[in-house]
């Protein structure tokens, strides 16, 4: 996938790959049957930062209650070049 991230007035492209895809039914903790959708990416390999981030979209079936969550990770990474710092 192709990303676009906007900075100070700089534009970024760079490329990151879907690691995962979320798509099923599940039952909670209660026993209610929610569905999940929601996919995640992370940087390629030789990127500046290590990272990966996720978006998943749960429905409640019984209440048609939805959340939306989102979680990321980075690695911290010494970069040399004080433009990219």
């Amino acid at each position: 996938m192709l990303l676009s991230a906007k900075f100070r007035g700089f534009t970024f492209t760079f490329g990151v790959r879907v690691s995962r895809v979320i798509d099923d039914r599940q039952q909670d903790e209660r026993g209610d049957w929610q569905t999940r959708f929601g996919y995640a990416y992370r940087t390629l390999q030789g990127h500046r930062e290590v990272c990966e981030m996720q978006c998943l979209i749960v429905k409640q079936e019984s209440t048609g209650k939805v959340e939306i969550t989102m979680d990321a990770y980075s690695k911290y990474d010494r970069i040399a070049n004080p433009f990219y710092r």
